[in-house]
């Protein structure tokens, strides 16, 4: 009986335990796989020779996971030396058969309230605020097909845009209009094409090749040498002009 009425005592007491709340210590750090936690809770991976990465099959050097349901969040830490390399997956919880079923995840998620919405900060201070209505602010380059992007943004490949404005602080060429712009001489254009094989002031096709094409840079050109042209063909339509008035005249 005694046995009895302390097992019964004992099954109640783990009852009533597992009814509440797990809490910790109010101060203090809390390790998980370290004895010597750096932070209010620090998770630590065991040594591995080498980074196990995730896979269809695999959750890899996994450090934390959340489920809900059959939806699964894995963060993972590569565990090989000076890896460097971390990442978080949405994908379905059942690895055998599901896996390769990746879902979406969403960073700092738009509400119902867009004027208050803060957007992803990449590659900036933890100090700096992103202000709001910002989707996505990067401090660096940016690299779409290519792992090497050489300027703000690198796209290796096509972009398909409805419409597309470059800013540039380049000076619009309607000085050409100005009465004390020097029209370069036709003659002169003439000699510049048959010498260099390409008009004065564009890039030749070997430094376009070389060093890709600035579009503002030759629109503006462009725009420059359309008036160029313009005001010789003025010039010449009064050449013209004259020449049909003097034959008038002679008749």
């Amino acid at each position: 009986m005694k046995k009895l009425t302390t097992l019964l005592f004992l099954s109640v007491a783990v009852m009533l335990g597992f009814a509440q709340n797990n809490t910790f210590p109010t101060a203090g750090n809390v390790g998980i796989g370290t004895s010597s936690p750096q932070a209010l809770l620090h998770t630590q991976l065991p040594k591995s020779s080498g980074p196990e990465y995730p896979t269809a099959t695999s959750k890899g050097d996994i450090l934390h996971y959340f489920t809900a349901h059959n939806n699964a969040l894995e963060f993972g830490l590569a565990r090989g030396d000076n890896t460097r390399r971390a990442w978080i997956l949405a994908r379905h919880a059942s690895i055998s058969g599901y896996g390769h079923h990746y879902s979406t995840l969403h960073l700092q998620p738009q509400l119902d309230v867009a004027t208050h919405y803060r957007g992803v900060a990449i590659g900036y201070p933890a100090s700096v605020t992103v202000p709001v209505q910002v989707g996505l602010a990067v401090n660096g380059n940016v690299g779409i097909g290519t792992t090497n992007p050489q300027a703000k943004l690198a796209v290796e490949g096509n972009i398909l845009a409805k419409e597309v404005k470059v800013k540039t602080d380049i000076s619009v060429p309607d000085y050409v209009f100005e009465p004390d712009y020097e029209l370069p001489a036709l003659a002169d254009v003439e000699a510049y094409v048959k010498k260099h094989k390409h008009l004065p002031e564009i890039p030749s096709a070997k430094d376009i090749e070389k060093d890709g094409l600035d579009l503002a840079e030759m629109n503006l050109l462009l725009l420059k040498k359309v008036e160029e042209l313009t005001l010789h063909l003025i010039e010449l339509r009064k050449e013209l002009d004259a020449m049909k008035a003097e034959r008038r005249h002679g008749l």
